[in-house]
């Protein structure tokens, strides 16, 4: 999956998190922060 957003939107100096791909994402019930998240 992160892989997947990477190869779309690749992090670059002036990458803004978009509405489709939210950085700070609210803590979902189903949200689990990995070990890049954490």
């Amino acid at each position: 999956m992160m892989l997947e957003v990477a190869l779309q939107a690749p992090p670059s100096p002036d990458y803004m998190p978009g509405p489709e791909e939210p950085e700070q994402a609210p803590p979902s019930p189903d949200y689990v922060p990995g070990p890049e998240h954490a």
